[in-house]
């Protein structure tokens, strides 16, 4: 027992206390392990220890008579990325970023904790958390049943103004988009699926007997309704000047198809919702990247053109 308890504390104290830069003597853990556990241990039961780690596959390394483990999820540059995703979402509040930073950073050693904290936001907030309902949301969608909920707009003064109803419907899903949470789930009664934002649902109660199975797929509906381009899917023929495809690839990722390439720029073919979003990208292009077909989407983007000098004249 002692021996399992003593190689527990060696990993640990190793996760914990040393990095590339900082390695823990054998001392350094047989002091440590006297200290919180008042029993004594020998360097060689502490290098015996370390071995049948590296053994059992931990990646620690020995460097000026110390050891060292690698970061056994998350190298630092992962974890500052994380955390600067956390901060820079819209749909948590400031606390509950600040506690899922300190649980993420908690993951490495000391040293490197420490210099993350140094670029990592600390700010108190006492608002409602947003984690609650995700975590009953997403057992009510493991368990494919009801939930009601009380659902909010805010009012100018930014106070919650309750709408009249209570919200009935089978979660299917919790999707982040644009720094925002969804929940999206299928409302009986309007026999449709929806979405609405988590962090303005309150009062979720789940109803276990009432369960359903709905055909759901996933990647088409966030196709259709979470891209900056909603409405019905066209294939679309574009003219890109060399020199502004990044941009192109920028704004449609992986949906760009480069079916020829000419002298001065490229015929590319994509596939997307057509709607008055994806007519005013195409003209922020200055007539660098083309509709080149089909003819009824070229005229829709003449009368949108139209439409929009008539407007500002």
């Amino acid at each position: 027992m002692e021996n399992r308890t003593r190689i527990i504390f060696v990993l640990k104290y190793l996760i914990d206390n040393s990095n590339i830069n900082h390695p823990c003597s054998g001392n350094s853990i047989i002091e440590a392990y006297y200290n919180n556990f008042g029993q004594s241990a020998t360097l060689k039961t502490i290098y015996q220890d370390i071995s049948d780690l590296i053994s059992s596959g931990f990646d620690i390394k020995r460097k000026r008579r110390g050891f060292y483990i690698e970061n056994v999820l998350f190298s630092i540059s992962q974890l500052y990325l994380i955390s600067e995703m956390i901060n820079d979402n819209g749909y948590l509040k400031i606390n509950e970023r600040n506690l899922l930073i300190e649980k993420l950073f908690n993951l490495t050693n000391k040293y490197d904790r420490e210099i993350l904290q140094k670029h990592s936001l600390s700010i108190e907030n006492n608002e409602t958390p947003i984690i609650n309902n995700i975590d009953i949301l997403l057992r009510a969608i493991a368990q494919k049943c009801l939930v009601s909920f009380r659902y909010y707009d805010l009012g100018i003064k930014k106070e919650k103004m309750y709408r009249h109803h209570l919200y009935q419907l089978y979660p299917l899903d919790i999707v982040i988009s644009n720094s925002q949470c969804y929940l999206i789930g299928y409302q009986k009664k309007y026999n449709s699926i929806n979405k609405y934002r988590v962090e303005k649902i309150e009062k979720i109660i789940i109803q276990p007997d009432k369960k359903i199975t709905i055909d759901y797929d996933r990647k088409e509906y966030l196709k259709k309704n979470f891209s900056m381009y909603q409405g019905e899917i066209v294939n679309v023929n574009l003219y890109c000047k060399k020199g502004f495809l990044d941009y192109l690839y920028n704004q449609f990722e992986q949906e760009i198809i480069i079916s020829k390439q000419l002298e001065q720029g490229y015929i590319c073919n994509i596939s997307l919702p057509l709607t008055v979003t994806f007519f005013s990208t195409i003209f922020s292009f200055d007539g660098n990247i083309t509709i080149i077909s089909p003819q009824n989407v070229k005229d829709q983007f003449i009368q949108y053109c139209h439409k929009m000098i008539e407007i500002h004249q």
